[in-house]
């Protein structure tokens, strides 16, 4: 069941969400725009096509005007007039994300929004998503594989298998990494999946276990590296042990090359 403020509402489209003001960005930008038309007519499409009733002329002073102000609520300084096949993957971000503001918006939901932004554009989509909750109260769902935005941007954290919630908890000034990552690994590496891999023995080499944790989002940057290393931080998946103490520190340099 989907509750909504307690009661059980049915979603069959993505127009029944939206009447309740649940709202989504994509993780694939580019699909969700059109690029030759401007960023005002992106921000205001929804208004354009499903809005216009039996109107025939567009208003486009009323367009760029009523677009400037999603962007401003958003403290985002784009041209209006650009077209958006000329934006960066960032600032397309930004649009779908004052698209959704535009619109009676009392949920956001963001699919993995920093998987194609650099560590720069990351800070600001936080700066963005902090602005939504603190000023504009929107709760906002934010989907990630990425373990150490989840402890900088997120109040709590819920970790779901098979479409089943695993465990909701508050993020507080003692939540860890070690404790995300225990829980992921219990839900998101199934065992008889990868038996034909033969992962799980622990007499696998080091490049192996490096595909894992790449693979599951447990390895990201070299901060997080570090902070593995420093933090000498333990745990199992499956029947595979990591000691990231022992193994960070011997295979440092290949986790650097499989990540750049």
């Amino acid at each position: 069941d989907v509750l909504y403020n307690g009661n059980v509402v049915e979603l069959r489209n993505p127009a029944a969400a939206k009447k309740l003001g649940i709202q989504i960005v994509y993780q694939e930008v580019d699909m969700a725009l059109v690029p030759t038309l401007s960023v005002a007519e992106n921000v205001m499409f929804n208004d354009m096509v499903m809005n216009m009733g039996h109107k025939q002329f567009v208003n486009y002073g009323k367009i760029r005007k009523d677009a400037k102000e999603a962007l401003a609520r958003l403290n985002i300084d784009i041209d209006v007039r650009r077209w958006c096949g000329t934006l960066t993957l960032a600032q397309k971000q930004m649009v779908l994300i004052a698209r959704a503001v535009q619109n009676s918006c009392n949920f956001l939901i963001l699919d993995e929004p920093t998987a194609p932004l650099s560590d720069t554009e990351t800070e600001e989509l936080f700066r963005v998503v902090r602005h939504l909750r603190e000023t504009e109260n929107i709760a906002i769902i934010f989907i990630t594989h990425r373990i150490q935005e989840v402890l900088q941007i997120c109040d709590s954290y819920t970790v779901m298998r098979n479409g089943q919630i695993v465990d909701t908890t508050p993020i507080t000034s003692q939540t860890t990494s070690k404790e995300i990552v225990d829980k992921i690994s219990i839900s998101k590496i199934n065992k008889k999946s990868y038996s034909s891999y033969n992962l799980f023995k622990n007499n696998i080499g080091n490049s192996e276990k490096l595909y894992i944790l790449q693979r599951y989002g447990l390895i990201k940057t070299t901060m997080f590296i570090d902070n593995l290393i420093r933090d000498n931080i333990s745990f199992n998946i499956g029947e595979l042990h990591f000691d990231f103490k022992t193994f960070i520190t011997k295979t440092k340099a290949i986790i650097i090359e499989m990540i750049w």
